[in-house]
């Protein structure tokens, strides 16, 4: 009896762009007469034969759009997808790879090529969000994409170059958006801070917006409203709603032009005696300072969770109290805070509770001394700034993310 050659039909497959697959055998649908057990004889590049390798398992043949085959006898193969430009799948349709092989029956080759379809899939990246810190008066930098400064990396596809197309602020109060189109950095301006982001690379540097209020080596009272911080002095007064009672509150109707009257000042050129101090009258250099019964208020003029305050002629075996309120005059916290041999003392005062007056007070231990400037962190806002960015791949895939910026007081130094 005559062989009939075998009869090859046409296979079909999907796979994502970039990607490595093993596929399942190309003779599933390919038909013989005799039903004589099938292999794959041949394979090439194209019907014209362009590239003809035996099927081996090793030979490797090039596709129609440059992905890569190794054909095995039974017909499994590996199949290296190239990377497409699928931007113009809309007008010229999707990307579809192929090749060719025959298949054999034992002594024959099916006399046509049979095609193989490879449909190639497009690949996306996928933004992860990300979420930072920075201190007052401080920055940080960091990278979207990457990832660094942030929580991690973005899931990137290969079709690169990588870039952002877009950014803007989703949550927060803006102040500015404004793009520098020679160096492509978009700088957004928020109530809270400044973010200058590189479309290029995902590259930002966040700055704060609050900064520390800092008052040094102040000479009269203008050294502290400038600042916006004010002074009061109660000699033999009291600043509390109930007097002896610093729990019941500050009497903030007291805190007027007559209480900061009593606010007398010493500079001597140095740091040793010299700051804001408490007197009913102009007293001499010994008795102006903030002694026993006496109290300094010190309004912040911001809610505050650490202060600084700096003190002189506090020394060693000498205690200066303070007392911290709110914005309405209710009561928070006290502590204590020991002198030193010689030089300034600082008063680091930190709370759970944002306060917005400090109140120092003397012992009665002879401890007396003076406010020689002080260091004020803000409150930043309650609001994160949230940034939405748009990260697009060189085929135009792209994906969306945000950018949170949180203020974290606790990474701020005092100088």
């Amino acid at each position: 009896p005559v062989n009939d050659a075998p009869v090859g039909n046409t296979d079909n497959y999907t796979v994502v762009e970039g990607s490595t697959s093993s596929l399942a055998s190309v003779l599933t649908n390919d038909t013989d007469v005799e039903n004589n057990p099938l292999t794959v004889g041949i394979f090439a590049t194209n019907n014209a034969g362009v590239g003809t390798q035996t099927a081996n398992g090793s030979n490797t043949v090039t596709t129609a759009l440059g992905g890569t085959v190794v054909m095995n006898a039974d017909g499994t193969f590996t199949y290296t997808a190239p990377a497409r430009n699928h931007a113009t799948v809309d007008t010229d349709g999707p990307d579809i790879d192929s090749f060719v092989y025959r298949s054999n029956d034992g002594s024959l080759n099916s006399t046509a090529w049979t095609t193989v379809n490879i449909t190639l899939t497009d690949t996306v990246p996928i933004a992860v969000n990300d979420v930072d810190s920075v201190g007052v008066g401080s920055s940080v930098t960091g990278n979207v994409i990457t990832g660094a400064g942030g929580v991690s990396a973005d899931t990137l596809n290969i079709d690169s170059p990588f870039n952002l197309t877009n950014v803007v602020l989703t949550t927060g109060t803006l102040v500015s958006n404004n793009l520098d189109n020679a160096t492509n950095v978009r700088t957004i301006v928020t109530s809270n801070g400044t973010l200058a982001i590189d479309l290029d690379d995902g590259n930002y540097t966040y700055t704060a917006g609050v900064t520390p209020i800092v008052v040094t080596n102040p000479t009269n009272n203008a050294s502290f409203t400038s600042a916006g911080v004010g002074l009061f002095g109660f000699d033999t007064q009291e600043p509390y709603n109930t007097a002896g009672n610093i729990n019941s509150g500050l009497n903030l109707g007291n805190l007027n032009a007559t209480s900061a009257g009593r606010v007398r000042f010493r500079d001597n050129g140095g740091e040793a005696d010299d700051g804001a101090g408490v007197e009913q009258n102009a007293g001499s250099n010994n008795t102006d300072r903030i002694e026993n019964t006496e109290q300094l208020v010190i309004n912040l003029g911001v809610a505050s969770r650490t202060t600084n305050i700096a003190v002189s002629n506090l020394f060693a075996g000498e205690t200066a109290i303070w007392d911290l309120y709110s914005s309405t005059g209710a009561y928070i916290s006290s502590g204590t805070t020991g002198g030193v041999a010689s030089g300034q003392t600082n008063v680091s005062i930190s709370s759970g509770t944002a306060f917005s007056y400090v109140v120092l007070r003397s012992t009665a231990n002879g401890s007396h001394f003076r406010v020689d400037g002080i260091t004020i962190i803000p409150e930043p806002s309650a609001v994160s700034d949230v940034f939405t960015y748009t990260l697009s791949d060189s085929d135009g895939d792209t994906s969306n993310a945000t950018l949170t910026l949180n203020y974290d007081t606790t990474t701020t130094a005092f100088n």
